[in-house]
Order: C-alpha cells, then sequence, then structure tokens
C-alpha cells in the first residue's frame, strides 16, 4: 500500500506517543520495581521481627507452661492448707468454746475490754462484782457499779493503755483486801488491742496483815517510783491527815507537805546510790493530823514486786519520840551534873552489876590520878587503888547493897596513880530494873580535905 506524506506524518507522531507511553510506562514501572524492593526490603525485617517474637512467643510459653505447672503445685498445696486451717478452725472453735466456757465459770473477777473501754467479756465472779447482765453487751466500763471504795477503773484502764504496762491498785470493800490489776494485752503484730482487768481477793494472812496496818502502832509506806502510794498502814495515813483507804492509789508528795516532800525526795536519791538497797534514817516530821512533831527511825529499802513491771519502795518506822525526849532530858541532867561536879568537885560513878563495869565521871577520874581518856577499870580493877586496909570493908558494903538494895555510905582511902594516899568519901544506892532486879548501883564520890 502507498503511504502518502500526510500518512507517513501521522504515522510518525503514532510512534512518538507510543514511545512517550512505553517511557512512561518503564518509568512507572521503575518506580514499581523500587518501591516493590523498598517493600521486600520491609517484609523481611518485619519477618525477622516475627520471627523473633515468635521466639519470644515461644519462651513464654515454655515460662507459662512452668508457671502453670507451679500453680498447679501451689493449688494442691493450698488445697492441703485449706484443709488443715479447716481442722485447725473446728478445733480452735472448740479451744474458744473450752476458754469462754472457763472464763465465764473462774472464781476471779476477770473482764477484758477493748481500746474504746468497752467490756467484751467478763468472768460470771466479775458481772456479779461490777453489777453487768448476762450475756455481757458490751457495756462501758465506766458503767459499772463499783464495789465500796473502789477505784473508778476507766482512769486505770487509760492509764495502762498509755503507758503499755500493767498497773495494780489495792482496795477494802466490805472487810475484804482486793487488789486491782489492768495489763494491756496486744495481737500477733504487737499492736494493743485493750486490756484485762482482774480482781483478786487477797487470802487470809494478807487480810490478818492488813487488820495489823489498820490498828497497829505501825508506821509503814509502799509507793512506786513516782510516788503513788501503793499500801500504807493507817499511822502513816494520820500523819499524812487523811485515811489508808483515801490515801491508796494517790500521789505520796502531792499529799505531804513540801519541806517532807524534800525530804524524802533526798533520802530516795541516798537510797538509789546505796549498793545494798537500803538506807536507815531518822527524822523529824510534823504530823497533818495534830500538828505534833514526831521523831521517826525509818527503815527504807528497795522491793521488786513480781506484779509491777518497777520495783517499788518500802518504808518501815517507828515512833522514837519518847526515846529522843529522854535521851535530850539526859544529856540536860548530865550536863547539870558535869556542871555540878565541876563546882563542887563531886563526882558520880555507876556500877553495872550483870558485868562489873564501872563508869566514872571526869572528877573521879581526876581523883584517882587517871586520864579521861583511859577507858576506867571494872570492879575488881576499882578496888585495888583502896588502901589494903580498907578494900574488904568497901567490898562487903557493895555486896550487901547488890544483894538487899538500899544504899551505903562510906570514907575510906585510896591510893592513886601517883601514889598519893587520898581520904575518900562515897554514897552508894542500889537501881532495880522494871523485873524488880538489882542491876546497878549508882554514887557520888568526892576526896575529903586532909583535915578531915
Amino acid at each position: 500500500t502507498e503511504i502518502t506524506p500526510g500518512g507517513e506524518a501521522f504515522e510518525s507522531d503514532r510512534i512518538r506517543l507510543l514511545e512517550d507511553e512505553v517511557a512512561t510506562t518503564r518509568e512507572a514501572l521503575q518506580q514499581t520495581i523500587e518501591e516493590l524492593e523498598t517493600s521486600n526490603e520491609e517484609l523481611q525485617s518485619l519477618n525477622e521481627e516475627l520471627q523473633s517474637t515468635n521466639e519470644e512467643l515461644q519462651a513464654t510459653n515454655e515460662e507459662l507452661e512452668t508457671s502453670n505447672e507451679e500453680l498447679q503445685s501451689t493449688n494442691e498445696e493450698l488445697i492441703t492448707v485449706n484443709e488443715e486451717l479447716q481442722v485447725t478452725a473446728a478445733e480452735l472453735s472448740g479451744r474458744t468454746g473450752e476458754l469462754m466456757s472457763v472464763l465465764e465459770t473462774a472464781p476471779l473477777a476477770i473482764m477484758v475490754l477493748d481500746t474504746a473501754l468497752q467490756i467484751s467479756q467478763a468472768t460470771n465472779a466479775a458481772a456479779e462484782m461490777f453489777g453487768l447482765s448476762r450475756p455481757v453487751s458490751n457495756p462501758h466500763g465506766s458503767q459499772c457499779i463499783l464495789p465500796e471504795n473502789c477505784p473508778s477503773l476507766a482512769p486505770i484502764c487509760n492509764e495502762t493503755l498509755k503507758l503499755g504496762e500493767p498497773i495494780s491498785r489495792e482496795f477494802t470493800s466490805k472487810g475484804s483486801r482486793f487488789k486491782l490489776t489492768c495489763s494491756p494485752f496486744f495481737d500477733m503484730r504487737g499492736q494493743m488491742k485493750g486490756s484485762t482487768m482482774v480482781v483478786s481477793e487477797f487470802p487470809g494472812l494478807a487480810q490478818e496483815l492488813d487488820l495489823i496496818l489498820d490498828h497497829a502502832e505501825i508506821f509503814m509506806l509502799n509507793r512506786s517510783m513516782d510516788g503513788t502510794i501503793l499500801r500504807i498502814s493507817q499511822k502513816s495515813a494520820g500523819v499524812l491527815g487523811t485515811t489508808r483507804g483515801e490515801a491508796e492509789g494517790k500521789n505520796f508528795f502531792k499529799l505531804a507537805s513540801k519541806k517532807t516532800a524534800d525530804a524524802v525526795k533526798k533520802r530516795d536519791g541516798a537510797l538509789m546510790d546505796s549498793k545494798s538497797g537500803r538506807f536507815s534514817t531518822v527524822h523529824e516530821i510534823i504530823s497533818q493530823e495534830d500538828g505534833q512533831k514526831l521523831w521517826m527511825s525509818t527503815e527504807n529499802f528497795i522491793f521488786a514486786d513480781p506484779s509491777l513491771s518497777n520495783s517499788s519502795i518500802y518504808s518501815v518506822g517507828t515512833d522514837i519520840t519518847d526515846v529522843i525526849r529522854a535521851r535530850d532530858t539526859a544529856e540536860e541532867t548530865l550536863t547539870q551534873l558535869q556542871l555540878l561536879q565541876d563546882l563542887a568537885k563531886v563526882g558520880f560513878w555507876a556500877l553495872d552489876l550483870d558485868t562489873n563495869a564501872l563508869h566514872w565521871s571526869s572528877e573521879v577520874y581526876r581523883i584517882h590520878g587517871e586520864d579521861p581518856e583511859n577507858p576506867p577499870p571494872d570492879l575488881d580493877g576499882g578496888l585495888e587503888y583502896y588502901h589494903p586496909d580498907d578494900r574488904d570493908r568497901v567490898m562487903k558494903q557493895i555486896k550487901k547493897v547488890a544483894k538487899n538494895g538500899g544504899e551505903f555510905h562510906f570514907k575510906h582511902r585510896l591510893i592513886n596513880r601517883g601514889g598519893e594516899t587520898v581520904h575518900v568519901e562515897s554514897f552508894g544506892l542500889a537501881r532495880a530494873d522494871q523485873s524488880g532486879k538489882i542491876t546497878k548501883i549508882i554514887g557520888v564520890f568526892r576526896d575529903l580535905p586532909d583535915d578531915s
């Protein structure tokens, strides 16, 4: 077929158009190839990640299988423990019932209180003593009907919960002596859950001691280290201007006068410093009951009471006012005698018939030519000073008065330490003890002028 010039041009344009489309298609294919290569690389990377993830999943699966085995083992153990707990719970339930029965029927008055002072449990004895209804319906401790002279329960419980240690109080009610002890109790973690209160009645011996403290002429005080009076005799309470029932449970240092309190604190310091744990004193006090001055001989000692967490101090005293007054009177009389012998040159002497021991005043020493710093001789030694011709007569007069009582008077010679002969005059008088037995001879003694 013959191609015309116009046809040639058309074919040429068509060819160029096809070439352009081919070039465009090639570029598009090239771009697609590059994208496919990129996607292939991403797919390869993703495949690697999937492979790694698969390995991790396989490892996790193995761990889960192990954990599953452990859980199965733990589950079996828990089943065993649960069975044991069920058995233990049954035993505890039985024990709890037994304990509740024991608690209710125990002869002691026991109450269990929580931290809010609600009474959760009480023995029959406690219910009877404090007027609680049965069964106990969680009344507050302050609602208890207190026996006569029983201290208030709420402050004692609060103090126990505050300090975390037992507190004891004693009281007398209707002729019987009781001891009230409040102790904290804790759970397994050491958290305080409440307190138990036990009231026990003293046995017969303690009641007898209580009667002694009420009526005997004895000064006794037992107090804690902070001064709280645990036990006191009526005589000691009277000195404080109060009674036993009012004093016990109160602080001694608040009841006593400031002067007495300061003196006792000072003695407490000496007691604490004492290695023996004992300290004796003689001191003067003024009774707040009648204002009288009393002299007391007191023995103080530290007592470790097993029912208390801390030791307490016991003070046992004796009224020695009469002894001190007698001593003061005797000292005044002795001073007067010494003044008299210095003025009148008359000495005095005494003979103890039980021991034959002599007592010489300074003037008697001077007459015998002896040093007053030296001890006096016994009876035989004293007779040796007399002239040999007079010695037997002196001895006979002493024996006669020692046997029959009465008095004697003699004038004889003695030879003093310096060898000088001295004429002396002596008067003697027998003295008997309260049983009537003659135990002493007392007398006066003077030297006579040479012309007499």
